[in-house]
C-alpha cells in the first residue's frame, strides 16, 4: 500500500484526526483523503486504533452546538471501529516513554507512541492543507 509517495508496509497506527476527518461531511476533500487512507489499511489489515483514539474520537465528534454525529451515532461507530479494527492498549508507561524520547532526542511524541504499541507507523493529517501524512 502506498500513502503519497512511501510505500506501508507492517502495523500502522491511525490518528484520532484520521477517523473524525473519514466522518466529516462539512470538509469533502479532508474527508475523501482519510478513506483514501483507511480504507487499503482495513483490506490488508494493517491498520490500528489505540483506546485513547476510540475516545476522543467520541468527543470529537459529538462536541460543540452542531455535532458531527449524534452521541448514539458515535456510540454506535465507536462500536463498528472497534469491530473492524484491532486496538492496541496505550499505557501511562507508554506515554511516559514517548515523553521520555520527547526531551532526550527531540523525537516527536506521535512518531515514538506506535512502535511501542506494536506498531510500524501512524497516520496523521499533517499538511496545511489537512493532507494525510505517515
Amino acid at each position: 500500500m502506498r500513502s503519497g509517495s512511501r510505500a506501508v508496509s507492517g502495523m500502522v497506527l491511525i490518528d484520532t484526526n484520521v477517523l473524525v476527518y473519514a466522518h466529516d461531511r462539512g470538509e469533502p476533500s479532508k474527508q475523501l483523503q482519510a478513506i483514501r487512507v483507511l480504507r487499503p489499511l482495513r483490506r490488508v489489515r494493517r491498520g490500528r486504533l489505540s483506546a485513547q483514539v476510540l475516545g476522543e474520537f467520541f468527543r470529537a465528534t459529538t462536541k460543540g452546538q452542531q455535532p458531527m454525529l449524534a452521541p448514539s451515532e458515535a456510540r454506535q461507530q465507536l462500536a463498528r471501529l472497534a469491530r473492524s479494527w484491532p486496538t492496541l492498549p496505550v499505557t501511562a508507561d507508554i506515554v511516559l516513554e514517548a515523553a521520555r524520547g520527547v526531551v532526550e532526542h527531540q523525537f516527536a511524541l506521535l512518531r515514538h507512541v506506535p512502535r511501542r504499541v506494536g506498531a510500524d507507523d501512524a497516520f496523521y493529517p499533517g499538511g496545511a492543507d489537512g493532507s494525510v501524512t505517515s
